[in-house]
């Protein structure tokens, strides 16, 4: 934390208030995780400093990337006062500072199921769970419970199937498939709550007991009362002259008093009143007498509905529940044996077990009680039932009363969006009103918004003041922010890109594609046209993943990089399926749907009409050696199936012999697959697909690593769980691209410019048929023979609860997505007002907010309030897509419209009106050092990759062994950070003493290393830590020291700006300084003076870095290569600075250059591990298939 800045009082409140138990309301962007970082410093200080400490303070965040983030944070918090210490003199307050800062791995920060996993690793027998357990993968915890459903139900249908209808028309009406993911849902939600069956059935039978008195009672005290106003409304209607609705209800019941009368029975009443129903849930006339008469008929309408069908359906419903709780008991029990085959937990089981532990054992809750001195917890609005369980577990003592000051709970119930995840928001009241009870407790408000513009803030205020509430108990109550963050200019902060009407558009186009369209153009203004914004600062956040094709697709049509967040898919695409249809035919080659989709794939190629005279002529019989001699078949289409049987013999002899993840590639490589598909528009994807598809693969342990059958079984698995895969991105996350993502995922996060688009979506909300409610326990519908017989009163009632829920969620999401925002947010949507009452459309909800009567279109305004800025209207001429071929980059390659006989780029006034815009003067161009290196050393490797976009196909190899990865599995470029991350912590003097163990801790904590790894990864960087440790920078540490380790810099130069990452600047013993490069490459001793001449530009732009950034001037610059234990350096002199200004003036042109401009070659042994090999003319070897072609 930077010390420059300065809490604000509300902050100071709550971080120096040790004594008092807080709860603090943090508003979007106020600086939450400020307050924690410096309550946590504050603590530190509190308890002097001891390194203990770190121990007693329990920090409980939503993700480990907030986990990361907090430690980082105190990490530096610590470093600021340590150097405040020392500037005051006070040495020994330094030394406790840095004695912290060497122990900060100790510090207990984490998410809460890490917190629970350490805990039940400490008392596994305590809780029943053997000490070597693991937690298992989402995936496959998820595969084990609908395996457990699916035993669990045909075990019951066996069981008492034939005897008990209800069960047979259950599954039925579902299907077994939907009838298991039931089953597994319910199962998960019962996790999530932390109950057993037994607890459940309780519930239910409780609840149900509770609607039987209720019922009794309005049978006995309302019901006549009831029946007589319907049929007096109900009359009253009928009898209305020269209506066509009251025609039409004395059809649909000529004598309703009579058949009353005659239908005594609670069946019969029943049907009559549906019967009726559809005559008066229409609009009648507007009339005051007539709505107030059509108001009470459907009101007791209504009432008598819910009461007779409770009377008549409680009992069947009764039965129907307990036998789908036999049914979860059987579940619970084969998914809980899943488990304990393979040694594991799940995610829920971490929290439930650690919460049984700690009732069952009083000693180990003192033992763990006495362990915490405070509790912080970050994000508590998104706590769940059985979070807040063992929070209280950990806090409360036997009475029920909190130590004060031991708890510090930070959140905002105003972003709570989690509820599909469990999250109950009503728990933060809930822990309020126990704050407020004690005179130790206090509640803190931080309102202060530093991240986004004053104009944004002015606009959210005002919305939201009217969508949300002021009632104090409910978690929309809405409290205004106060803009902190100065203004940049005046005006534009909110904008309103307005999309036209359906019936403006030309046929074919969805309202959809043309706001995609509108909000790339948008987009590509900003980055090119205005400058006011980069690609990396942008981020479209939408509700779902539904649609999010439409608008990856309208920006790479506008060529602007993106990255899809997590997006969703990869099992419908076409190269997927492909692939796994092939390995279906491997062992299962009677299948005719896998022949199918082969053959019409790139593997084989044969058109349609091929493959319906196979399934007519042979009707799928006989080798497909067989089918290439069918008579009258085109001679291109037999020498097709040929080789294509050719090729099939060859990988069948394959199968079962290498893993799934080696056939895989090897499928894909001798196929030729990519290479056609690099002739599509989607070849880049349909690679990164491909490749992650082996990557998933290569991950897989036991029978599905090497077993097809075993493979293709777990990948159906995931599939049916699709909408948590996703596609492989083609674009690096943190790259200079526009981030698509959800709200969801942008929780947490801030982006200079937001855009918000398809406001007009309403989201579908499909309550389950059976669903575990935290008040009624189980409720369900009820089947018969026909398919849905009835929703039950308590079933209508838990899903309009539901219902209610999920549109108060719908606008905190909302709120969450407008206060990502720093500088600019641009919403999207057309600007037609709703005439749907409770429409669930963001859009209507701003447009209500807001109203129409400021809009002024002429002058591109929208004044809503004389205290605020108006929003922006932007209209953009781009909704109609240009028809045009989109052409792939090989289709231009082949027309021969490259010159690839041209070595730089040429700037001839004719060309520049063509080309292709990319760049301009007014454009900053951002690289990193080592991209700019691979740069300087291929220019035209960059262009085929970054221009033109060429995808990798086939494996890359390594620069240092060949191959893309170690032999032990372990990345190169995951090793390199690890073992540059270990010496670091020995290399720098302001960490102190860390211990072997602290440090390897420390590193392990930081890259996710799992325990079962850490010894195996241990063997594999023994080498390269072996060769520092003996090293000079080592063992002459006494005499010469490390004045810089790890040291972030950025500079611009010339419209260029470079970023990077020195590893050491090192003081010699002579005094002189020495720039170090460490490198883990693992490359061959002859090859070493070559590969160093490579790295040689990268060497002399850290020279030029030093002089501008820091300005002092290396002496020395050293290339450490630590696996061979090699070093080369060269004496630093005067001509480095002048060629590498010189080498930037010359990168930034070539990083200008569009797709006409072919850059130059530079062939060397790099050629040999570039994924453009096989395309470039000029590579070392001459393997360029253009050439051969």
């Amino acid at each position: 934390m930077n010390k420059s800045i300065h809490l604000t009082e509300e902050q100071k409140r709550a971080v120096d208030t040790l004594h008092e138990n807080s709860i603090v309301y943090a508003g979007a962007g106020s600086g939450k995780t400020r307050v924690l970082t410096e309550r946590y410093l504050k603590i530190l200080e509190h308890s002097r400093l001891d390194p203990d400490a770190l121990e007693r303070i329990v920090a409980i965040t939503f993700t480990d990337k907030a986990a990361a983030e907090m430690k980082e944070r105190i990490r530096t918090g610590i470093k600021v006062k340590r150097v405040e210490a020392l500037a005051r003199g006070e040495r020994e307050k330094a030394n406790g500072w840095r004695r912290l800062l060497a122990e900060l791995s100790r510090a207990r920060i984490s998410t809460i199921h890490s917190f629970c996993h350490s805990l039940l690793k400490r008392y596994p027998l305590e809780a029943g769970l053997s000490p070597d357990f693991d937690v298992l993968d989402e995936a496959v915890s998820r595969a084990l419970m609908l395996d457990a459903a699916e035993e669990a139900i045909r075990d019951g249908f066996a069981a008492y199937g034939e005897k008990n209808g209800m069960l047979r028309h259950w599954l039925v009406a579902l299907g077994i498939e939907e009838a298991k993911r039931l089953l597994a849902g319910a199962l998960e939600r019962l996790f999530q709550y932390g109950w057993t069956v037994k607890r459940l059935r309780e519930i239910t039978i409780r609840h149900l007991d509770a609607c039987r008195t209720q019922l009794e009672k309005k049978r006995r005290e309302q019901l006549p009362l009831w029946e007589q106003s319907f049929l007096e409304a109900a009359e009253y209607l009928r009898g209305l002259r020269g209506s066509k609705r009251a025609e039409a209800f004395r059809r649909a019941c000529p004598d309703l008093p009579g058949e009353w009368q005659q239908r005594n029975t609670v069946s019969e009443r029943l049907k009559l009143l549906q019967g009726i129903e559809a005559s008066i849930k229409v609009n009648w006339s507007k009339a005051p007498e007539t709505a107030a008469a059509l108001k009470t008929c459907r009101e007791m309408h209504r009432e008598l509905v819910s009461l007779y069908s409770g009377m008549l359906h409680l009992d069947e419903e009764e039965t129907w529940l307990r036998l789908f709780c036999r049914l979860l008991e059987q579940a619970q029990i084969r998914y809980q044996e899943g488990k304990a085959k393979r040694g594991g937990v799940d995610h829920d089981e971490l929290q439930w077990r650690l919460c049984e532990c700690l009732e069952r054992n009083p000693a180990v809750r003192a033992e763990v009680q006495a362990g915490i001195s405070y509790l912080l917890i970050d994000e508590f609005q998104d706590t769940n039932e059985l979070q807040k369980r063992l929070i209280d577990l950990i806090t409360k003592d036997d009475r029920g009363e909190v130590t004060p000051g031991k708890w510090f709970v930070v959140g905002d119930p105003k972003q709570s969006i989690y509820r599909f995840r469990g999250a109950d928001v009503f728990l933060f009241q809930q822990i309020r009103a126990e704050t407020e009870s004690h005179s130790h407790g206090k509640v803190h408000v931080l309102s202060d918004n530093f991240r986004s513009h004053p104009e944004l803030i002015s606009m959210v205020n005002f919305v939201f003041g009217r969508i949300m509430n002021q009632d104090q108990g409910s978690p929309n109550c809405f409290q205004p922010l106060r803009a902190k963050r100065e203004a940049e200019g005046s005006g534009g902060a909110v904008e309103w890109l307005r999309v036209s009407e359906k019936e403006e558009l030309p046929p074919g186009l969805t309202e959809r594609e043309a706001e995609a369209n509108l909000v790339a153009s948008r987009i590509k203004q900003m980055i090119t046209e205005e400058n006011s914004a980069r690609p990396a600062e942008i981020a479209i956040l939408l509700r779902t993943m539904t649609h999010v094709k439409t608008w990856e697709q309208a920006l790479r049509w506008m060529d602007i990089p993106c990255y899809v967040v997590k997006g969703r898919g990869f099992f419908d695409q076409q190269e997927v399926k492909d692939i796994l249809s092939l390995l279906q035919l491997l062992i299962h080659p009677e299948d005719h749907h896998a022949w199918a989709v082969v053959l019409r794939s790139p593997f084989c190629g044969v058109s349609d009409a091929t493959i319906t005279r196979i399934a007519l002529m042979q009707s799928w019989e006989g080798t497909i050696f067989d089918w290439s001699r069918m008579a009258g078949l085109d001679e291109g289409e037999r020498l097709k199936l040929f080789n294509f049987g050719s090729f099939l013999e060859r990988m069948t002899k394959m199968a079962g012999s290498v893993r799934v993840a080696d056939l895989l590639e090897l499928l894909v490589r001798e196929s030729g697959y990519l290479t056609v598909m690099w002739a599509t528009e989607s070849g880049q994807q349909v690679a990164a697909n491909l490749k992650k598809l082996s990557e998933q693969a290569r991950r897989l342990e036991g029978f599905a690593a090497f077993s097809i059958p075993s493979y293709l079984d777990w990948m159906r698995r995931l599939a049916d769980e699709q909408a948590r895969e996703t596609e492989a991105a083609i674009e690096p996350e943190h790259g200079d691209s526009v981030k698509i993502m959800t709200v969801h995922q942008a929780k947490g996060l801030e982006f200079p410019v937001v855009f918000l688009p398809d406001l007009h979506s309403a989201p579908h909300v499909r309550f389950p048929e059976c669903w575990v409610d935290e008040k009624a326990g189980l409720v369900s519908l009820l089947w018969d023979e026909n398919g849905v017989k009835c929703e039950p009163a308590r079933y209508q009632e838990a899903k309009e609860k539901n219902r209610k829920m999920e549109w108060e969620e719908s606008v905190r999401l909302l709120y969450v997505a407008m206060t990502r925002a720093e500088r600019r947010l641009v919403l999207s949507g057309s600007l037609k007002a709703s005439k749907e009452a409770g429409s669930t459309k963001w859009s209507e909800w701003i447009i209500g907010a807001l109203g129409l009567e400021g809009l002024d279109s002429e002058r591109g305004e929208w004044r809503f309030s004389p205290d605020c800025c108006p929003l922006r209207l932007v209209e953009i001429d781009a909704g109609i897509k240009e028809e045009r071929e989109k052409r792939s980059a090989l289709d231009m390659m082949l027309a021969g419209e490259f010159d690839f006989s041209r070595s730089s780029v040429r700037e001839e006034p004719e060309l520049l009106l063509l080309k292709k815009e990319r760049w301009d003067g007014r454009d900053g161009l951002e690289i990193s050092v080592t991209e700019w290196k691979n740069l300087f050393n291929c220019p035209r490797r960059h262009w085929f990759a970054k221009v033109m976009g060429v995808p990798d196909l086939r494996e890359p190899a390594s620069p240092e062994t060949g191959s893309s990865r170690a032999p032990s599995g372990l990345p190169a470029t995951k090793r390199g950070s690890i073992v540059h991350r270990i010496i670091e912590l020995l290399s720098d003097p302001n960490r102190g003493r860390l211990s072997w163990e602290e440090t390897f801790q420390t590193v392990w904590e930081e890259h996710g290393i799992p325990d079962a790894d850490r010894q195996r990864v241990m063997e594999e960087i023994k080498p390269d830590l072996t060769s520092f440790l003996h090293s000079r920078f080592y063992t002459e540490r006494r005499s010469g020291s490390f004045s810089m380790t790890e040291t972030e810099f950025t500079l611009e130069e010339g419209g260029l700006r470079l970023h990077g990452v020195i590893d050491a600047v090192w003081r010699r013993p002579d005094g002189s300084l020495e720039i170090v490069d460490y490198k883990t490459d693992r490359t061959p001793a002859g090859e070493l003076e070559q590969i160093a001449q490579e790295y040689l530009p990268q060497l002399k732009l850290y020279v030029w870095a030093c002089r501008r950034k820091w300005g002092f001037s290396p002496e020395w610059a050293t290339l450490y290569f630590l696996s061979p234990n090699r070093e080369f350096t060269w004496q630093v002199t005067e001509e480095w600075e002048r060629s590498t200004a010189s080498e930037i003036r010359q990168s930034m042109d070539w990083l200008r250059a569009g797709k006409e401009n072919i850059l130059p070659a530079k062939p060397g042994r790099h050629c040999r591990y570039c994924p453009c090999q096989w395309l470039c003319d000029e590579a070392e070897g001459g393997n360029s298939r253009l050439q051969q072609g």
